[in-house]
């Protein structure tokens, strides 16, 4: 979270009251990235079990997702944006692929059956396609989708792919499929819908060259035949943690169930 006071206690809302509808054991984990307005404030005040992890200046978006999936300590950990553009039901569809024996699942706006309830601008949204369409030709060419903010990762592949992550900014979602390709876990695309954010932090003009450098550093260093990175971040617990509920595991969340 960045400069998320305006939205961060809604989509706490919506992502505490499905999980304590469902039944599910869980954790809540807000990493806030050096905001400048009361978005951590509110996080600390709400209580209801959520864990805030500060960082003390800002470090970007990437830094900020494997800071909070090294600190998870579920059999699944799932990261989402702020400003719920990717809302927390979706997990319904990850708890029927984990079921059947996925890794690693990630949220597509461009599967189908996707849903894309507002739009973004025209001149933003060809602006915003460069580096996805760079990272589809030199990276990852069976994914449509690989910036959606909404993925999930059982514990063992959150390990593997976060402990080794390098990319601190936007473009950390491709190096996390990449080292996922490299450990051998397959990843699964669900098809999602997904709200155009008003409050994104990502600024179009300053942010695509730094996520297409990011780009080409990460492809050259995950290339095939070169040696698997070395693990550069260790999990972060804190004494006394508890989950939230003792209740059904992920693969229980099912219509119906």
């Amino acid at each position: 979270m960045y400069n998320g006071a305006k939205v961060i206690a809604s989509t706490l809302d919506g992502i505490q009251d499905f999980l304590t509808a469902s039944g599910v054991r869980h954790e809540v984990i807000v990493v806030d990235d050096g905001s400048r307005d009361a978005g951590a404030t509110i996080v600390e005040a709400r209580g209801r079990g959520v864990r805030l992890l500060r960082n003390v200046q800002n470090r970007g978006k990437g830094y900020s997702v494997a800071r909070g999936m090294m600190a998870a300590t579920g059999a699944w950990r799932v990261f989402l944006d702020a400003d719920n553009s990717t809302r927390i039901d979706n997990l319904t569809r990850v708890a029927e692929l984990a079921s059947g024996g996925a890794a690693v699942v990630i949220g597509s706006r461009r599967a189908m059956g996707s849903n894309i309830v507002r739009k973004q601008h025209p001149i933003r949204r060809f602006l915003g396609n460069s580096a996805p369409m760079l990272t589809k030709l030199l990276a990852l060419p069976d994914l449509s989708d690989t910036q959606c903010g909404f993925k999930a990762f059982r514990a063992d592949a959150a390990t593997g792919v976060f402990s080794r992550l390098t990319v601190d900014r936007f473009m950390f979602d491709v190096e996390a499929l990449l080292l996922a390709r490299r450990l051998g876990y397959t990843i699964h695309e669900m098809p999602v819908a997904w709200d155009n954010p008003t409050e994104s932090t990502l600024r179009v003009s300053s942010d695509t060259p730094q996520m297409i450098g990011d780009l080409l550093k990460t492809v050259w260093r995950l290339r095939k035949g070169a040696k698997l990175p070395a693990v550069v971040r260790e999990a972060e617990r804190e004494a006394g943690e508890t989950m939230m509920l003792e209740a059904k595991p992920l693969e229980a969340i099912r219509a119906g169930e």
